[in-house]
Formats: structure tokens, sequence, C-alpha cells
């Protein structure tokens, strides 16, 4: 299920319940199959461990074999294990959980919480991730694959209740949110990956363009968002697409999401298929208000919120090179600086900051420290 950055092989490890050999920093054999068992009664024997390629997160995953004896039990369960313990049902990855499953919203079955240990049992749902799905296909067999995706942003920002028990409606994107991101960026990549020292009137150049992205962003109307929604984090069981990783979902601008999916660093799609995905998603969209949307402002704020996706993804591929010594993602690098590249040159607005960040953006790579 979690594969979702499948960068690293799995591994798996065989253990009992007799054995206290450590199965992470916190968790032993004996109490994890306790977990289980506690989890899903009625036959829970053994267990096998592999060990999931994780995300961008300081989450770690593990795919759970389960020698039962009932056949009414899965085969396979995921565990995912927090940096830290958490709070009973406060965790916010189950009450966003709960609220997208209340709206007929696909996401993974709970089966158990060990908050002491930081621990969450969920449900398998394999590996095909809407990346995989789409390997080696053309634009015009993959274009009913993204509509529902869409349908999905289209669900979760009109038909989703807003709880007072889910955080994502109590907490919103805001002008510090997205300077914050924008700085991470600035910092991890310009100054810590690539080593540039930036000169002090382009910082300033840099922070009043930062602004203006985020004042835009915050100046739209605010909807559930996903915030992390693209190929790796949707997946097919069964034949139904279901989402991954929505533990951060906040109010948020409307495009956030549609950027997210159709400019995301793992999948590049074609310029006309990215266009009339987009006008798939404001036609539906329309459709729900019952009311015409101005095509012109919408293309541009789509593009307002590619660019600081981008930009904050960018950020984060250079954190996890830097910082935790994973150079996996830098080759996600170069696609997502051909987007900010293009999102500069498409609008007037932002002539003034394409020579500015020019300066500092390396073409044609993802950039090491040095390079110029």
């Amino acid at each position: 299920m979690f594969s979702t950055y499948p960068d690293r092989p799995g591994e798996r490890t065989h253990i009992t319940g007799a054995r206290d050999c450590e199965v992470s920093m916190r968790v032993i054999a004996r109490d994890l199959l306790g977990f289980v068992r506690s989890s899903l009664p009625g036959g829970v024997v053994d267990i096998a461990i592999e060990k999931l390629g994780g995300d961008a997160s300081d989450r770690n995953y593990y795919r759970l074999h389960l020698d039962r004896n009932s056949p009414e039990l899965p085969a396979t369960v995921v565990l995912m294990e927090l940096a830290a313990p958490f709070a009973g049902e406060e965790l916010p990855f189950v009450n966003v959980l709960r609220t997208l499953e209340r709206s007929g919203l696909g996401v993974p079955r709970l089966y158990g919480l060990e908050p002491g240990q930081g621990l969450v049992l969920l449900e398998d749902l394999g590996d095909e991730i809407l990346q995989r799905k789409i390997e080696g296909k053309k634009a015009g067999e993959i274009g009913h694959l993204y509509q529902e995706a869409l349908d999905g942003v289209v669900k979760m920002q009109w038909d989703l209740p807003a709880g007072q028990d889910c955080p994502a409606f109590k907490t919103a994107f805001t002008v510090e949110r997205f300077l914050w991101e924008l700085d991470f960026f600035r910092a991890n990549y310009i100054e810590a990956l690539l080593g540039r020292s930036i000169h002090p009137e382009d910082l300033k150049a840099m922070g009043r363009l930062f602004l203006l992205l985020a004042t835009l962003l915050d100046g739209e109307r605010k909807v559930f968002t996903h915030r992390d929604y693209h190929s790796r984090n949707l997946i097919y069981h069964g034949d139904r697409l279901k989402m991954l990783d929505f533990q951060d979902a906040r109010m948020g601008p409307p495009l956030y999401d549609v950027a997210s999916l159709l400019r995301d660093s793992y999948v590049v799609l074609e310029d006309p298929l990215v266009e009339s995905l987009l006008d798939y998603y404001l036609s539906e969209t329309e459709r729900r208000r019952g009311k015409k949307i101005d095509r012109s402002r919408a293309r541009f704020i789509f593009d307002i919120a590619s660019l600081q996706r981008n930009l904050k993804a960018i950020g984060t591929f250079a954190y996890q090179a830097v910082e935790r010594k994973n150079p996996a993602y830098l080759k996600y690098i170069p696609p997502t600086l051909a987007y900010v590249e293009s999102n500069l040159q498409r609008h007037e607005e932002l002539s003034s900051y394409r020579e500015i960040l020019a300066r500092y953006l390396p073409r044609g790579g993802a950039g090491r420290r040095g390079e110029r």
C-alpha cells in the first residue's frame, strides 16, 4: 500500500511472537504480534515483516504478511509507524480518514491503533499507484484515469461534512504558511544543496515574489484540500481509486490539489492533456456551483498554485538530500524546475522575477553544491 516512493526495494524479515527482535526503534516483535492479534482477532498465528519504501516524511511503513487460521482475515496489512506516540483518536490521520470514509471517498480501512507506540494498522491496498498504472501509456489512454482523480477533488471540495472532530476544517493555508514553504525552498535548495549565496537585493526581490504568490493564493476561497494529491498518493484497489497520505489535509485554494495532480514532480503530463483536464475540473465545478467560472483567472491561479507547490517540492527534495542524506528525490528536481521556468515565462505579472531566479536556478539538471 504505502510503497508510494519505490526507490528502495522492500526487505522481508520473518519474526515470531517468541522472539524479541526489533522491528523498529520502539517496537519489539512480541509486542507487535500482540497488537496485530488484538486488532484482528480470530486466528493470527505469526507475522513476517516487509519494510516498504517511505515517503518524504518521518513515518515508516511495513507490510505485515499474516500466518492466519481464518481465511476471513486479510493475508497482509500495512503498519504505519509514526515518529512519536499520539493521543488515541486525536491523531489527525484517523480523524481525516473517518471524514473521507463517511462521504464515500476511497481510503484504507483502519484495523487498529497503538497510541503509546505510535502505530496504526491499516488495510493493505497493494502497490498499483497511479504512477505505475499509467507507465508506458499514451495521453489518450490515461485521460479517464485523471478525470476520475479530479472527480475525487470535486467530491472533497463539495461533499464533505464540516465535522467538528476533523482538524482539516480547523486548519488552513495562510500567507505565513505559504511563505514558510517558499523560504524552505530557498534555504534548502539554493543555499544548502546548490551552495549559493544570494545577493541581498536578490533576496529582497525573492521575498516580494514569495509574498505575491502567498497573497494571491490566500485570497482564494478555501475548501477541503488533501495537500499532497499526486500520482504516488493515489492507488487502485479492486478497480477503485483510493487515496493515501491525507493526514495533513487542511482548508486551501480550490486549485491547489488540481495543481498538485496535474503538475506532478513524478509524472509529467503533456500540455494538451493538462489543459483538457483543467477544463474538465472547471466544468465539473461549474456544474456543482451552478454558475460560470472566470476561466482566465482560474488558469492564472492554477499556474500560481503550481509555482508555489513546485518550489515547495524542490525544497523538500533538497532537504531529503542534504539533511536526511537521502538522494533518491534529486532526480525529480529537473522536471519540477521545468514547471517553474514555464510558469515564470507564461505570465507578465512575474516577468520582473524571471531574471532574478534564473541567476540561481540551474537549467537542465538538479544542480549540486558548487554547480552554476
